[in-house]
């Protein structure tokens, strides 16, 4: 308010925007002890970053025996005093507008193949439990809120919490759950809340993904960049909306890759249709790849006429050829044409190169309102590891 003041008596103004976002600073929960980081904090987590991927995963329990390392098990009586929803839980104003925010879970790459891949009890509880994060004002009626089994904090300058619930109580195999709680950057207008999903692993691995997490954490640039976040309480992960995570088996800066996340759409319905075969989940791109790839794709109205025209003139009992040179659009008119062949068969398009399938992937997405709903995509590499599990 102070400062607020001094700007308009030095003969300055306030955008209403800027008002809000002075409102939202007043209204932050400050720094509790449990998220501060002292320097030897710091250092420990500088030094276990030190470690190749590799070498931790070769002796998780390695990590489960470390108390540095260790995702601590919660006692009952410190689940019973802490609230572990998330959505917009996580925000200091959790009346939201559906308009203008999404419920979103991201799944990494792995977690998606293994939703693929395993059996539908198992599916049908890992999605129970990823329903019983929301609020109980929202929640699926009949399923129960979700209890937090481990907690650990990640990160230094900024921190966020990584949570691990089980989903198969009573199983030989007790599998965990490890997500934190997330608020997205806003674009064009409209921001994403919800749970990134790092991992489904056994419950004696949880410490070593934690301390996975933990390390890409430290080795990540954090650029500042121009993001404007819902007012949220402490401990979520902000996810920019030009910002890369690194892949969990990173061992530098220098040789590591981005993490492939897919995006669930919680008000859709996207989670009970993860195995329906008419189902594709999209891929998060970043907004400026996602701007550079609609600029490429953005056909003009001559050209646009003159495909379809192609596609009018297509006969089904004959092969055809499609010529042009590099980023004319030949790869999308032929998805577009054996899509449109028979819309009941299911379309696999595969390519050597995840930058292509993501720039393709997109393009179509930008269309769907025409068509093309039985497509997936897929890299060589990705369909093997599948093939394989």
């Amino acid at each position: 308010e102070h400062v607020t003041n001094l700007i308009v008596q030095e003969g300055g103004n306030l955008p209403q925007k800027q008002c809000g976002a002075w409102s939202s600073l007043k209204s932050m929960v400050p720094q509790s002890l449990d998220s501060f980081r002292t320097w030897d904090d710091t250092l420990k987590i500088a030094e276990t970053a030190a470690l190749p991927a590799e070498t931790l995963m070769e002796s998780p329990e390695a990590c489960e025996e470390d108390q540095d390392k260790r995702m601590q098990v919660l006692s009952p009586q410190e689940c019973r005093g802490m609230d572990f929803t998330c959505f917009e839980s996580r925000l200091i104003n959790p009346k939201i507008n559906s308009d203008l925010v999404q419920r979103v879970i991201l799944l990494e790459q792995a977690v998606y193949n293994w939703s693929l891949s395993t059996d539908q009890t198992t599916r049908s509880n890992f999605v129970n439990a990823l329903e019983g994060l929301k609020p109980s004002s929202v929640r699926r009626p009949g399923v129960k809120e979700t209890r937090i089994h481990r907690r650990a904090i990640i990160g230094a300058a900024t921190t966020y919490e990584i949570l691990a619930a089980r989903f198969q109580e009573g199983s030989n195999e007790e599998n965990v759950v490890l997500f934190s709680p997330y608020v997205a950057g806003e674009v064009e207008g409209v921001t994403s809340i919800g749970v990134l999903v790092w991992a489904v692993a056994p419950d004696s691995e949880a410490s070593l993904y934690k301390t996975l997490v933990s390390n890409t954490e430290f080795m990540r640039h954090k650029v500042k960049l121009d993001d404007r976040f819902l007012a949220h309480k402490e401990l979520v992960l902000e996810l920019g909306k030009d910002m890369h995570l690194l892949d969990l088996h990173s061992t530098s800066i220098w040789t590591t890759s981005t993490m492939n996340l897919y995006v669930f759409n919680v008000d859709d319905g996207d989670l009970d249709r993860i195995h329906d075969p008419g189902f594709s989940a999209k891929q998060r791109i970043v907004y400026s790849e996602e701007q550079v790839n609609k600029a490429i794709f953005r056909l003009s109205q001559a050209e646009a006429k003159e495909n379809e025209g192609i596609l009018a003139s297509e006969r089904l009992d004959m092969s055809s050829l499609i010529s042009g040179g590099a980023g004319t659009g030949k790869t999308l008119l032929m998805i577009k044409k054996v899509s449109k062949e028979d819309p009941s068969r299911r379309v696999l398009v595969v390519s050597r190169l995840p930058r292509l399938v993501n720039i393709i992937k997109t393009a179509v997405e930008e269309k769907r309102d025409s068509g093309g709903d039985n497509l997936s995509f897929t890299t060589y590499d990705d369909l093997l590891q599948v093939s394989l599990t």
